[in-house]
């Protein structure tokens, strides 16, 4: 997240210095205001590491775009120390290097924020730019955010946890049991694609409710469900965004096992009459590089790259009898490119 030192959001200001607000947010707020007149010394803990490590990193950058935010910055110094232990508490890093004879350079930073709810990270970010010719390019950001993962990590290692009530032999046999269960559902799905028929799915409602009981809620029963966000960047544009909400039920061999033969299903009921048409219009890329030379001209580089597909697709297989009888199946693809 880049900083505007001519930004002054009030709200934000106002957030920063409450108690009662959570530490991701507030850590969010300073980010986007960075104004003057700061009391620090109104901040949790959690927040101050963060702001001071932050102005400390801003002091010693060579970013040029943290050159504002360096001028009216750099001399705010925090009125107390504040803790610095990474396990514990937000942090702002930075590692950063100009040559400016060659008016290049590059940097790399991120941000490790803490919630004080949680004693694990509530989001991490990191972000590699390279400056070149004067031009600043983002190569890669990437940042994760994460909610009850502590929860999680609880009920399965804490004092009333999994591992914590079952011995290593207990864990151990059970664990051989589920791999022996998980081999035979497969069998069994892999034996129903041959023989034409949908598989079964082997989960029951008591194996959930056993292993609800083992794990789910170990700790207490309110809703402690994960909720994961992923972003990726490069060169400046959105390339993949994920997000992921559940409980660890979810997560279990045996329904990862369905959903994958499910999806299967799906795939071979659509192969039987499936027809596609996908045309994309798209820009590789447009960028333009101009250098100014002591001749008194400057120097252009303009290039730009943009592509077209057309593709269609007919297909009429059926993959069961495929399956069952190779030698007197039909099937019939079409691409047209």
């Amino acid at each position: 997240m880049k900083v505007d030192a001519l930004a002054s959001v009030y709200a934000g200001l106002e957030l920063l210095g409450t108690m009662h607000s959570s530490t991701g947010v507030e850590v969010d707020a300073k980010l986007l205001e960075n104004g003057h007149g700061l009391d620090i010394t109104t901040i949790l803990f959690s927040v101050g590491s963060f702001v001071s490590s932050h102005l400390m990193t801003l002091r010693t950058s060579s970013n040029p775009e943290h050159a504002k935010a360096k001028h009216h910055l750099a001399g705010i110094r925090p009125k107390k120390r504040y803790p610095q232990d990474i396990r514990k508490f937000s942090r702002a890093f930075e590692v950063s290097y100009a040559l400016d004879g060659l008016n290049m350079g590059s940097s790399a930073e991120g941000n490790l924020i803490f919630s004080q709810k949680s004693f694990v990270p509530r989001s991490a970010m990191v972000n590699l730019t390279t400056d070149l010719f004067g031009h600043s390019f983002n190569l890669m950001e990437v940042g994760i955010r994460a909610e009850n993962v502590d929860h999680v990590l609880e009920s399965l290692f804490g004092p009333r946890g999994y591992f914590k009530m079952h011995s290593a032999n207990d864990v151990m046999n059970e664990g051989y049991d589920r791999q022996m269960n998980i081999v035979q559902q497969v069998k069994e799905r892999l034996r129903n694609y041959r023989g034409g028929k949908r598989g079964k799915r082997a989960i029951t409602r008591e194996m959930v409710a056993a292993f609800d009981k083992k794990v789910g809620h170990s700790v207490d029963h309110e809703d402690h469900s994960l909720d994961l966000d992923f972003h990726l960047k490069m060169f400046g544009s959105e390339v993949s965004w994920m997000n992921y909400h559940g409980n660890l039920m979810e997560l279990m061999p045996e329904k990862l096992v369905n959903k994958f033969f499910d999806g299967m299903d799906d795939g071979i009921n659509k192969a039987k009459d499936l027809k596609l048409d996908f045309s994309p219009n798209f820009a590789v890329f447009d960028t333009e590089l101009i250098y100014p030379t002591g001749a008194g001209f400057s120097l252009s580089l303009a290039a730009s790259a943009h592509a077209s597909v057309n593709l269609g697709l007919e297909s009429q297989v059926d993959l069961p009898a495929v399956f069952k009888d190779p030698g007197n199946a039909k099937f019939k693809v079409k691409l047209m490119p």
